[in-house]
């Protein structure tokens, strides 16, 4: 068979296929967003964070499908914090399930009760013992939308400076730094193991300054 024959072949089969599909399978692929119909759920562990699968019902498949997630605090906060100086308070962290010390920023899930500010300024001081004098919203992003729902509000803090002993979880493994801009983007060039979130933040950083 020759290759223009093959591809037609290929392309009546593929037309007979989208004859034969059920109507509302086609009006789904023609109309956006399409969301899954959840049709079951269970948490299946439950720990520091619990894991959960639902059962996915949609419309190009025969049987729902099982879908694991991670049930996380629905927000946290990052804080990228500058000294008057110029430089920048990094976190140096050790993330076990990396198995390395990533460079990142200071922040962590909302405690009850808490406004994504409020957060901001408990573990900007918790992490590395700092305080800041001005604060700006830089944004909200998905840190993890595969696997979970959290949302990590972004904020920049001027005029950051110690003011009392870092107090950490057992489990925070935590060197901080003090770093100017430069040095760490030439770190990250370099490839030094780097929390994606700290990326995001730099990211909303640039954004907010190219506006002003």
């Amino acid at each position: 068979m020759s290759r223009i024959s093959a591809d037609f072949t290929l392309a009546l089969g593929i037309a007979s296929v989208l004859t034969l599909w059920p109507n509302k399978f086609r009006e789904a692929v023609s109309t956006s967003p399409l969301i899954p119909k959840v049709e079951h759920r269970k948490v299946v562990y439950e720990g520091y964070f619990d894991v959960q699968v639902e059962m996915l019902s949609l419309p190009h498949t025969l049987q729902p499908i099982p879908y694991t997630s991670l049930l996380c605090a629905e927000e946290a906060t990052v804080v990228i914090a500058e000294t008057e100086d110029g430089r920048l308070v990094v976190n140096k962290e050790y993330r076990h399930p990396s198995g390395l010390w990533l460079y990142g920023f200071p922040g962590g899930r909302l405690d009850g009760g808490e406004t994504p500010l409020m957060a901001g300024t408990r573990e900007l001081r918790e992490e590395a013992g700092f305080e800041a004098v001005s604060w700006h919203y830089l944004g909200t992003a998905f840190s993890l939308p595969a696997i979970c729902s959290q949302k990590v509000h972004y904020f920049f803090a001027e005029k950051a400076q110690q003011t009392t002993a870092p107090q950490k979880e057992p489990l925070e493994l935590i060197s901080t730094l003090l770093m100017e801009k430069k040095e760490l983007l030439e770190a990250i060039r370099a490839g030094a193991p780097t929390d994606g979130i700290l990326l995001t933040a730099l990211s909303f950083l640039t954004l907010a300054r190219q506006g002003t």
